[in-house]
């Protein structure tokens, strides 16, 4: 990686990162289940997200819009306990969506560490659900 990006992979805003300094992604405690099988959230309708996942008035999210969907999801992955994880990701919708989810790249990279199927979809920019 070149001087644009932390240890992490993170941009930077154009600089290098110094040996002092630590980004938000690099500190972040990210949680992931032992199965994929295990997530076993709704794969249609509407879902709310916890206030403590997601403060403001956006909460609920319409999972049958990809947009919303790929919003509530993003927020469950890199915040959301394990609990939280089984009980509103879906297998199915996740598998599906994981292409275009915007993660932090540690995140990402233990998510795929983890799950081989998801290691195998490569990350592509979109919104849609593929």
């Amino acid at each position: 990686m070149g001087s644009r990006y932390g240890a992490d992979g993170s941009r930077c805003g154009g600089r290098a990162v110094s040996d002092q300094e630590l980004l938000h992604g690099s500190v972040m405690r990210y949680v992931v289940p032992a199965s994929l099988a295990d997530l076993q959230g709704p794969d249609t309708g509407l879902v709310t997200l916890p206030a403590r996942l997601r403060s403001g008035p956006q909460r609920t999210f319409d999972l049958d819009a990809p947009g919303q969907a790929h919003s509530a999801y993003q927020t469950v992955i890199q915040r959301g306990s394990l609990e939280d994880q089984v009980r509103l990701l879906n297998e199915r919708v996740l598998t599906r969506a994981w292409p275009t989810l915007i993660l932090p790249v540690r995140c990402r990279d233990l998510w795929k560490s983890r799950f081989p199927e998801l290691a195998a979809r490569p990350w592509r920019l979109g919104t849609g659900l593929h």
